[in-house]
């Protein structure tokens, strides 16, 4: 059995922009190195701090440092003093919209700009539903409240690459505002085919994934 703190921890620097994610590759290695001791990990988390994040915590640091878990008490500071407030996260996505990209495509774009948010799962993923193009809001309807939102993106790929003819939600001149069912109510959905695909009328030219019956004429 190797000591507690006898095998090096390898590992970048904290990550700004996801900083859950980081915690969880440095406890595996913590897992890995078989250390266990609130005082060593707390070591090891400070050795690995961007200056940036200690400007963020300095004040906290001596009271993590003398309690009972330093490391836990570190850890819970950074996660509370980094995240996004959920007000501006909304900000942040209420000008983003799918573009020439798959919804799997989408949803990771989404994700990324989330990762340092307490954002509600529910909310995620009915803005997500929101700004699918308004002929596959039609198909995944009926399983919204069924399915994850993983599980809504890979759905909604197989209907964009099926179904050609589809209206954007996702135009700019659209408003940004869209209502979440306080329960299971159901989005207001309207679908109107057209004779030139959904990516035709939104990039013109510059679409790439028509498949056809498409009357785009170049």
């Amino acid at each position: 059995m190797a000591s507690n703190d006898s095998i090096p921890v390898i590992i970048p620097p904290i990550w700004s922009n996801n900083v859950k994610s980081w915690f969880t590759v440095l406890e595996c290695n913590f897992e890995v190195a078989e250390i266990t001791c609130q005082k060593v990990k707390f070591c090891h988390l400070c050795s690995l701090l961007t200056e940036a994040i200690v400007g963020e915590i300095s004040d906290l640091l001596p009271e993590a440092y003398k309690s009972e878990s330093p490391y836990d008490a570190l850890k819970k500071a950074i996660i509370e003093r980094t995240e996004v407030p959920p007000a501006k996260a909304m900000k942040i996505l209420s000008k983003v919209y799918m573009g020439d990209e798959l919804p799997t495509e989408f949803l990771k774009r989404i994700r990324q700009l989330t990762l340092n948010t307490d954002m509600d799962d529910l909310y995620l993923k009915h803005f997500f539903f929101s700004r699918l193009p308004e002929s596959v809001q039609a198909v995944v309807e009926t399983t919204l409240d069924e399915n994850d939102i993983f599980e809504l993106a890979r759905m909604a790929d197989l209907i964009v690459l099926t179904l050609p003819e589809e209206k954007s939600a996702n135009s700019s001149g659209k408003t940004d505002s869209f209502d979440i069912p306080s329960r299971t109510g159901s989005f207001s959905i309207s679908y109107t085919r057209r004779r030139i695909c959904w990516y035709h009328r939104r990039f013109g030219k510059q679409a790439y994934r028509c498949k056809g019956p498409c009357y785009f004429v170049d």
